[in-house]
């Protein structure tokens, strides 16, 4: 999927992968407008409210493979988790060599980590919300959400109280084994819902989506057994993985350092689509959510101005598009 003059289109290192391995590639340039089409069968595919418009494009590459006639294609998920593909993942791994006494090596990591900022002001955040979190009360911690994400807002009073000993934040302390972290990951984290966004999507379109990083037991069982040291090295993430195939891509890909994801111009399609999806929440029977205040301060909730991709939103499109879709207003 591509997006033509985005900071999020990663066309050139496909198209590097395409030139040395002499695949044929094939892409496909989603749009706000084409969204706005599909939305109803994005969402009736997948069942459930949607949290991120990165579903959209996996639906799309499914709908090319489709037309391009193949049957049965490989995606990596998973890799990130087995082999240590995250920023994220630094600080653990530094953790766990200062826990071995390896105070020189762990030096010499954090001094390799290009992304070394960062990852300190992600690991301060999370450490001191999840220190935070153990000396708040539990039930006075949904109030304080709601006070901080104005999109809790969108909830009605009646709804959000009636459900409130439902409401559970997870917190992952700060751990000091890299290893057990990417277990809690591939297990317990996200993967399960991104890989369940894919099947509904390769099904939609009647192709085989298989995940051997998710999927083999064998090189599952062999990778978790295998110490972090050798995730990674030098500050890059993925060492195992970027050895074994350096013969197979591209150098640029072997040493690329940035990590985007499977990125889309989310913030833009908000933006741009929020007039056209404003029916659905006029229509919104069911109680759950205050439509009085939404469509009050519609444009002002719906116009996300940081760069950062905001999760919290389109959540909300999505859901009264569901609940139009499977007709429970």
């Amino acid at each position: 999927a591509s997006f033509k003059d985005s900071p999020f289109d990663e066309s050139k290192w496909a198209q590097a992968v395409a030139d040395q391995t002499g695949a044929e590639w094939h892409q496909t340039y989603p749009t706000k407008n084409e969204l706005l089409d599909d939305l109803e069968d994005l969402v009736h595919c997948q069942d459930i409210p949607l949290i991120t418009t990165r579903t959209y494009a996996q639906y799309r590459v499914m709908r090319l493979i489709n037309e391009n006639n193949i049957k049965v294609v490989l995606d990596g998920q998973g890799g990130d988790e087995l082999f240590s593909g995250y920023h994220h993942h630094y600080f653990p791994y530094w953790m766990g060599l200062f826990k071995q006494g390896r105070y020189n090596t762990m030096i010499n990591e954090m001094r390799s980590t290009r992304t070394l900022p960062s990852v300190m002001k992600y690991f301060l955040k999370s450490y001191v919300k999840n220190e935070v979190a153990t000396i708040i009360p539990s039930g006075i911690k949904p109030g304080i959400h709601k006070s901080k994400f104005s999109e809790m807002n969108f909830l009605s009073n009646d709804f959000f109280h009636a459900n409130i000993g439902r409401y559970k934040e997870e917190n992952m302390a700060p751990s000091d084994s890299l290893n057990s972290v990417l277990s809690h990951e591939f297990y317990s984290g996200p993967l399960k819902y991104l890989l369940r966004c894919e099947d509904r999507c390769s099904m939609r379109f009647s192709v085989e989506s298989r995940t051997p990083f998710s999927d083999d037991r064998d090189l599952i069982s062999r990778l978790f057994s295998i110490p972090s040291i050798y995730k990674i090295q030098g500050g890059v993430t993925k060492k195992l993985l970027r050895n074994s195939m350096q013969a197979h891509i591209p150098e640029v890909i072997a040493n690329r350092e940035d990590k985007m994801g499977f990125m889309t111009p989310n913030n833009d399609w908000i933006r741009e689509i929020k007039d056209e999806v404003r029916h659905y929440f006029e229509a919104d029977t069911t109680g759950m959510l205050d439509k009085s205040l939404i469509l009050k301060e519609y444009d002002n909730y719906f116009n996300p101005s940081s760069k950062e991709e905001n999760f919290r939103i389109f959540k909300f499109m999505s859901f009264v598009v569901w609940l139009k879709v499977f007709e429970l207003n």
